[in-house]
């Protein structure tokens, strides 16, 4: 930030909201997968419901942290960072229906003619895959 010309107190506060930002990283990269497997599930309404009140949330939450609650910048980055949180639990939903089809229970064969077919798609080809080939 410093490069761009920020004086220091722009780059304090540009500090603040990256190090906010990137300890909820993980919170945005589970939800891209919950919304993907949603979506995919036969479920695109609800993921694109997930996705529009995440955003809200992040919209709603942004004026309540900045301003009545005087977090200035760091409220800014904690309202960013709860978006994808609303998003997963709005999201998470789907796998408690019975409609879901990602989280069936359902048995995977562990001896070497199911696993090795799987071998040419590599390990993660053997998480998608029972030993009667076909696919969850």
């Amino acid at each position: 930030m410093h490069m761009m010309g920020a004086d220091a107190g722009i780059t304090q506060l540009g500090r603040t909201y990256t190090r906010i930002f990137l300890l909820f990283t993980p919170f945005f990269m589970m939800n891209y997968v919950f919304s993907a497997f949603v979506r995919n599930d036969n479920a695109p309404t609800l993921a694109m419901i997930g996705t529009m009140m995440g955003s809200f949330s992040n919209v709603v939450l942004d004026y309540v942290f900045m301003f009545p609650m005087g977090m200035g910048l760091a409220g800014a980055a904690l309202a960013t960072a709860a978006s994808p949180i609303v998003s997963i639990l709005i999201c998470s939903i789907h796998f408690f229906q019975k409609k879901n089809t990602v989280c069936k229970d359902q048995t995977i064969g562990t001896d070497a003619y199911s696993i090795l077919p799987a071998g040419g798609a590599g390990i993660c080809g053997r998480i998608f895959f029972r030993s009667d080939n076909n696919a969850f």
